[in-house]
């Protein structure tokens, strides 16, 4: 004889099991980027392009549960929920820009795993440029039929406003990266203050994110000062560095730094990998996945955008690896992300270039570089950016090993059977 029991809630979970929430390190495994553009990792081989409701110049962001279902995504003003649709209270008013080299980040809240921290930084150029800085605001999945919204009651515990967003700093750069602690699931949120030589870290633990940052100043060389804000930054799957990609009005540099994780601070100790003389921008950057290698994109003004690489542990100065030109005369240098299967995806901006293309064996002495990898579907197209993603949650199996996982979500006006024969 079966018993059920009907039950008729407002918003509960119910746990059934005690496991490793990020097991699956499927986290990262859809993309939404560019022109409605989207690709997803889920059928293993080459990614799927997908249609989005996305359109971001630059930079965007997006997140999967565990077992990689997209949940939501943004482009740093608004966020669209898995159905495609924005969230009611997130259309338009986030602090983020559509001109954003890495327009916002999504993180996890820990110990609630159904919980997200969205950070913005603002354009500093380009349309809209507000100088806001960068602020967060917190996704709760059990919102809005469980599409997820922003808590507007935390929002209003936080700000004492259920419209707006919570502020760490003004006045940085495009850049929010994030850097894991080691033996920990606590991580930081590493921006760099415009034309200054700072960098701000803002931890963030189980009790939130500490308001009072980590300040890394006074660096010896002059990367930091002059520059346009765009360009990567981003962290070392080790967590020991973060690599800068900028460019000046009449050069720019690459630049490695020294990461220590369990402070936040950048050791002032850094490693310019290259500065050409001529006029070359660099703009996208993104580690191997063993570290070993710097890939990065630029554009030389008055001739080709071009793939190239460094070694990580190779010293100042290095005579580039050059992988490939992405790009003819007036074509840019544009951004790099590391995926789920290993490849590092390179994204086409320009007349008539709407695809990715991706570095295939990027730890390796001798990567192949694949153009056209991905065809975008017809109603979509790529631009500069591709998503910022906390690459170690993203592709951890061991982060958050102590959440309570293997959950049920059940959500207002939602019905549950237990049953037991």
């Amino acid at each position: 004889m079966k018993r059920q029991i009907h039950f008729s809630i407002l918003i509960i979970c119910i746990f059934f099991t005690c496991s490793k929430i990020f097991a699956q390190g499927k986290r990262a495994n859809v993309w939404a980027f560019g022109s409605n553009a989207g690709i997803d990792f889920n059928n293993g081989g080459v990614p799927d392009s997908i249609v989005t409701a996305i359109g971001a110049f630059e930079g965007s962001a997006s997140v999967c549960d565990d077992n990689g279902q997209l949940l939501f995504y943004t482009d740093g003003l608004t966020i669209w929920d898995r159905t495609h649709n924005p969230m009611p209270n997130a259309i338009g008013n986030l602090f983020g820009n559509g001109s954003s080299c890495q327009a916002a980040m999504i993180t996890p809240v820990l110990n609630n795993p159904y919980r997200y921290y969205v950070f913005t930084v603002d354009g500093s150029s380009g349309w809209n440029p507000r100088g806001q800085g960068i602020y967060y605001t917190l996704v709760d999945m059990r919102l809005n039929n469980c599409n997820g919204d922003i808590d507007t009651s935390f929002l209003k515990i936080m700000t004492g406003k259920t419209d707006t967003m919570i502020y760490l700093t003004d006045s940085v750069d495009e850049n929010v990266t994030a850097v894991h602690i080691p033996n920990s699931d606590e991580y930081w949120i590493v921006t760099k203050k415009y034309k200054k030589q700072q960098f701000y870290s803002f931890k963030v633990a189980a009790t939130g994110v500490v308001s009072t940052p980590q300040i890394s100043a006074n660096f010896k060389t002059e990367l930091l000062t002059n520059v346009i804000s765009n360009g990567q930054l981003k962290a070392s799957n080790n967590s020991k560095f973060l690599v800068s990609a900028k460019r000046l009005s009449s050069k720019g540099n690459l630049t490695l730094f020294d990461f220590d994780a369990n402070t936040g601070l950048v050791t002032g100790i850094n490693t310019i990998l290259d500065e050409p003389a001529q006029d070359t921008g660099f703009y996208g950057a993104e580690f191997s996945p063993n570290d070993s290698f710097v890939y990065t994109t630029t554009k030389i003004a008055g001739g080709n955008a071009d793939l190239r690489r460094y070694r990580t542990y190779g010293g100042a100065n290095q005579i580039p690896e050059f992988i490939s030109v992405i790009g003819a005369n007036g074509q840019p240098g544009t951004a790099l992300q590391l995926g789920p299967d290993g490849r590092i995806y390179h994204t086409q901006a320009g007349f008539f270039l709407r695809n990715l293309n991706y570095i295939e064996n990027p730890n390796t002495n001798s990567p192949s570089f694949v153009f056209d990898g991905v065809l975008m579907d017809p109603a979509a197209g790529t631009l500069y950016g591709l998503p910022n993603i906390f690459n170690y949650w993203a592709y951890s199996t061991t982060f958050d090993k102590d959440y309570i996982g293997g959950d049920t979500l059940i959500c207002s006006g939602s019905s549950v059977v237990l049953g037991k024969d």
